[in-house]
């Protein structure tokens, strides 16, 4: 910023900052790709490792879970809601909703309030999905009034709520 307040470079500082940019540019592509490959774990599917489709990655790393989201895409009508576990953001929310293309009650809270605006309708909601997991025989109010056809009990939901799993 004070170089450029400064107004242009002086003739012989330009192809040292030109110098140090090309630099400064090639390092964080060399970092970057180093980091990537050491988050990237060997073994499971690394012939299919450098994928940015959450589909290959799914079927690669949890094959129950992609078979079954790819039979709810498969089966059912595009506008069925299914309820899925959501506990907050980045942590893989809503990924019957995504990638099935259904919707849910809620997906991933954080980006739901950002796009409405405040907290208000979505606080009430994630209680709601959480009665309704710890509460099975006792949810079917809440199930009508968000019109959920299918709960969907994946991995997720069978690790946050193991006891509900022979209760639905």
């Amino acid at each position: 910023f004070y170089l450029w307040e400064r107004g242009p470079l002086p003739k012989y500082l330009r192809p040292v900052f030109t110098f140090g940019t090309a630099i400064l540019l090639f390092i964080s592509l060399v970092s970057s790709w180093f980091l990537l490959r050491q988050r990237m774990p060997e073994g499971k599917g690394t012939d299919r490792w450098a994928h940015l489709d959450t589909l290959t990655y799914l079927q690669v790393w949890d094959p129950n879970e992609y078979t079954a989201i790819k039979w709810l895409e498969r089966n059912l009508p595009s506008q069925t809601v299914v309820l899925e576990k959501s506990d907050g953001d980045y942590y893989f929310n809503g990924r019957v909703s995504a990638l099935a293309g259904l919707p849910t009650v809620i997906a991933s809270p954080l980006h739901e309030a950002c796009m409405q605006g405040s907290w208000n309708k979505l606080t009430p909601r994630m209680a709601d999905l959480n009665f309704i997991f710890q509460n099975p025989k006792q949810a079917q109010r809440l199930l009508q009034e968000y019109k959920v056809q299918y709960v969907y009990f994946g991995s997720k939901e069978k690790e946050a709520f193991p006891v509900a799993l022979p209760l639905f």
